[in-house]
């Protein structure tokens, strides 16, 4: 039973999403202080990230626990589910977004600190309640989303240099194609939900495929900024071309024959894509 709770409690803060964002936050760290890491800070750093962000997504799951009820993906998670009361659920996610905030504060820096609060704020406060209203949500929600690494620089140097933003940039980018696939696959579960996703305006899928082909296509523009600033040199410049030309590509498949099965591949595409960007980006800067 016990076991169960804590099982419960655990899948509220989505530990694979999550671990997106503590993956991210790292990069930006280690890319900032290319060898001269320092592990009690990344630690922090990581706890901090991971409190916050955990007490976004559950917070998030508070508000829409009653929509989540009508999905078929989302309507045996905890709260709508039953297992977890809404009282509990706010409590739990309030704790965990004020205990990530704090640790940043007090542990890293107040910069990073005002970085995790931007994030809850943005991610519980507009882009959940706009989900319901416009499918501009997804560029706010792409905001929160792309905040981690450059809390990861900020953790390292104190300051939001032009190299956090290039990150930024390119998290932020990078949400639109994989979740425009996301939404594209669960098109159905959100118009039922009554979500304002692009995917429902769009019964052919033309409108959401030119938004993942443009989105792609300036990924690879922005992708090889590190270049420019000298955070990074050709040899990741050649694996960014060659990763976002693969993620185009993809998008480009989507829009010749917009499928359950070429949407999936945009989506696991972009997931292979951000993770050895990042990888090659961090590769490169302790080199």
């Amino acid at each position: 039973m016990v076991m169960n709770r804590l099982s419960d409690y655990l899948s509220m803060t989505k530990p694979r999403a999550m671990g997106a964002v503590l993956v991210t936050a790292a990069a930006g760290y280690l890319v900032a202080v290319g060898g001269a890491w320092e592990p009690l800070v990344l630690l922090d750093l990581l706890l901090g990230a991971g409190f916050a962000g955990g007490g976004s997504i559950v917070l998030n799951q508070f508000i829409e626990r009653r929509h989540d009820l009508r999905m078929k993906r989302t309507r045996g998670r905890p709260l709508p589910a039953g297992r977890v009361t809404p009282a509990e659920a706010l409590v739990y996610g309030i704790a965990l977004a004020v205990l990530g905030t704090a640790w940043l504060a007090l542990r890293v820096n107040l910069l990073t600190a005002m970085l995790g609060a931007l994030s809850v704020v943005t991610y519980v406060l507009v882009y959940t309640p706009l989900k319901r209203i416009s499918p501009l949500n997804t560029a706010v929600g792409a905001v929160p989303g792309a905040l981690p690494p450059m809390m990861g620089w900020t953790a390292a140097t104190g300051s939001l240099d032009a190299e956090a933003w290039v990150l930024f940039a390119i998290l932020f980018i990078w949400q639109f194609p994989h979740f425009l696939a996301i939404s594209w696959l669960h098109r159905e579960d959100y118009a039922r939900a009554g979500y304002a996703m692009w995917s429902g305006r769009d019964a052919d899928g033309s409108l959401v495929a030119r938004k993942m082909v443009t989105q792609s296509a300036l990924l690879m523009v922005v992708s090889l900024l590190p270049v420019s600033l000298s955070m990074a040199g050709h040899g990741y410049g050649t694996g960014a071309m060659l990763l976002g030309a693969g993620l185009f590509l993809l998008t480009v498949l989507f829009r010749w024959r917009p499928t359950a099965r070429s949407a999936s591949w945009v989506l696991k595409g972009s997931i292979v894509h951000i993770a050895l960007l990042m990888g090659l980006l961090v590769l490169d800067s302790v080199s």
